[in-house]
C-alpha cells in the first residue's frame, strides 16, 4: 500500500514535463497493477486516470487497460461510476469511430467483469433525474444501471460489426 501511494503521489505531484510520457506511463502501469493484484485501495487514482481518458490522448488504449487491472471488487461503486461515465462520452457515442466505440465498449465490459458491485442495482436510490447519469446530492455519481446495460445492448445492432459484436458481449453480465 504505501509503495503504491508513495510512488502515485510522485507522479501526481510532478509536473507535466517532469517525466516523459512514456515513464509517466509505466509508473501508471505499475501502480494500477500494485492496486488490481493485491487489491489496494487507492481512490484518488481513479479521478486520475479518468484525465487520460480523452479520445484524442495519446496511448489512450493503455490507459484504458491500467484503469481495467486498477479495478477490484472492492473498489466502491461511486468511483467506478465515475469511470463509465467518462468512457461511455469519450468513446462510446455515435460521434467516435467504430473502432473507438469497440474499445470503449470493451473497456466497461472488462471493468464490470473485474467490479460486479458496479452492476447492482440499489432499488432505493434509483437514478435522480430522467438521464442515465446526474450528480447526485452528496456529490458523488449516480447511475441508472439499468438504462445503462440497454444503451450498450443497443449497439449489437450498428452498422459497424466491431461495435455490434462488442455490443453483444456486455449482455453475458447481466440477466
Amino acid at each position: 500500500q504505501g509503495l503504491a501511494e508513495g510512488l502515485f503521489k510522485k507522479i501526481r505531484s510532478a509536473g507535466s514535463n517532469a517525466y516523459r510520457f512514456e515513464v509517466k506511463l509505466l509508473m501508471i502501469n505499475f501502480v494500477t497493477r500494485l492496486v488490481g493484484n493485491h487489491e489496494l485501495l487507492l481512490l484518488p487514482l481513479y479521478p486520475f486516470l479518468q484525465r487520460y481518458m480523452g479520445g484524442h490522448q495519446r496511448d489512450v488504449t493503455a490507459i484504458l487497460a491500467y484503469t481495467v487491472q486498477a479495478c477490484h471488487q472492492y473498489v466502491p461503486p461511486d468511483e467506478i461510476h465515475g469511470i463509465l461515465k467518462t468512457i461511455a462520452h469519450n468513446f462510446i457515442t455515435e460521434r467516435c469511430s467504430g473502432e473507438q466505440m469497440a474499445v470503449g465498449i470493451n473497456a466497461v465490459r472488462a471493468i464490470c467483469a473485474r467490479v460486479p458491485s458496479v452492476l447492482a442495482v440499489d432499488e432505493d436510490e434509483g437514478a435522480i433525474g430522467g438521464d442515465d447519469v446526474d450528480t447526485a446530492v452528496g456529490g458523488g455519481i449516480s447511475m441508472d444501471i439499468e438504462a445503462f446495460v440497454r444503451d450498450l445492448a443497443a449497439f449489437s445492432h450498428h452498422r459497424d460489426r466491431s461495435v455490434s459484436v462488442a455490443g453483444r458481449q456486455p449482455n453475458r453480465y447481466h440477466g
